[in-house]
């Protein structure tokens, strides 16, 4: 769609000739401290820096928030009471995001 994603037709403010958005990145995690480690410096390492990155545990047993201790001035941590799945894990992530 020609045109789609031009500021000057969106009204969207541009840095460095991109887009400006915001972005959210939520990661759910189950019993893998040493994946998540991964995870989160793959998404603090990019380009376009996330607005805000939420890690849930769900309820694991491996504690994953001593393992990301070093990125905890940087992240938003969040402990579920019990395992409830990835997909309620998500959801609490995306009701801890602030912003727009």
């Amino acid at each position: 769609m020609p045109g789609h994603n031009d500021p000057e037709e969106t009204g969207v403010t541009t840095v460095d000739g991109r887009r400006n958005e915001d972005v959210w990145v939520v990661i759910p995690v189950f019993n893998r401290r040493r994946m998540v480690v991964e995870a989160v410096e793959s998404v603090l390492s990019q380009d376009w820096p996330a607005t805000q990155v939420i890690v849930i545990d769900d309820a694991s047993d491996d504690d994953p928030q001593a393992t990301l201790e070093p990125y905890l001035d940087r992240i938003v941590f969040h402990r579920l009471e019990q395992n409830g799945g990835v997909s309620v894990a998500r959801n609490a992530g995306l009701a801890l995001a602030t912003g727009e």
